[in-house]
């Protein structure tokens, strides 16, 4: 009887080898394809970034795109085909034309042995600002709160996004004259608030806001912003950006990619992609800046 189990967990066992079967994954790649990086300001020109995408090290860049057509369409007509100029230690394909609100624009890039990528998107209009103001409450003979009082005029009817951010500023010299200018510091402000329209990502440091309006369609709130920065600050410089919904998903979900990069407990987050045939962005931006002295 004994020899019968046997007997019968070999056959099991043929049954299960003789019905393995192997499967086959194919993972797509996204190296190797073009990445189109444009944001289109407000009766500005355009710069547009155009790499090669591909695993990055620390130490490496991307790889630059240069042997390529890049063109520029209006509400679906060419523009113009633009021009690859050196700005700074990069290469960007740059227009004359400078972008309108309420235009829906195209970028095409056509690269050798690689397909035509290409983004749209429209250029939204700038908010209206209202109330704007810095307080300085003192806490010691050093130290002081700072505070920034912003007032947005939001147009009724229509979904609007937005991004805040704040610099301190100093006076600096332009070079290589000597023509006083203000000069932002590297990064934005650390901001805090308890505000319920403002998308505040963590209790943390936040060196941008980002809101849509669907708490204040058609009004005109009034936003309180408390600086972390206790020091006494010579200018402030309020940068309010009125986004596209492209843009608006694109440059929250970097943020908070880069912020989430380091912390093994949270979910990853994945940066908003707009380009067919490739990645990056083709996104339409309003952004003015306010400068606020002491």
């Amino acid at each position: 009887m004994r020899y019968l189990h046997y007997i019968l967990l070999l056959c099991m066992a043929t049954c299960f080898w003789a019905c393995e079967t192997e499967v086959v994954v194919k993972i797509p790649s996204e190296a190797n394809k073009p990445v189109i990086n444009v944001l289109m300001n407000k009766d500005s020109i355009i710069y547009v970034r155009l790499t090669l995408s591909g695993t990055v090290a620390y130490s490496n860049t991307f790889h630059d795109i240069t042997n390529a057509t890049v063109q520029l369409f209006d509400n679906g007509q060419l523009k113009e085909t633009l021009t690859l100029r050196k700005v700074g230690l990069y290469n960007y394909f740059c227009s004359t034309t400078k972008m309108e609100a309420g235009h829906t624009y195209k970028v095409r890039a056509d690269v050798d042995h690689l397909d035509v990528a290409e983004g749209t998107d429209v250029v939204p209009d700038s908010v209206v600002i209202g109330e704007l103001k810095r307080i300085e409450v003192p806490i010691n003979a050093v130290d002081m709160d700072n505070k920034v009082i912003l007032q947005l005029h939001d147009k009724a009817g229509e979904r609007n996004y937005y991004r805040i951010r704040i610099f301190g500023a100093f006076v600096g010299a332009a070079w290589p004259d000597t023509t006083p200018i203000i000069t932002k510091y590297g990064r934005p402000a650390s901001i805090k608030s308890d505000d319920l329209s403002f998308e505040l990502f963590d209790e943390g440091e936040n060196e941008a806001i980002f809101m849509d309006d669907k708490l204040f369609d058609g009004r005109s709130p009034r936003f309180v912003f408390n600086l972390e920065s206790k020091s006494q600050i010579q200018y402030l410089i309020v940068e309010v950006s009125s986004l596209s919904y492209d843009s608006y998903r694109y440059l929250k979900t970097s943020y908070l990619a880069v912020r989430k990069v380091d912390n093994p407990l949270t979910e990853k987050v994945l940066v908003f992609n707009n380009i067919k045939n490739g990645l990056g962005v083709v996104g339409g931006i309003a952004q003015r800046e306010y400068i606020l002295p002491r």
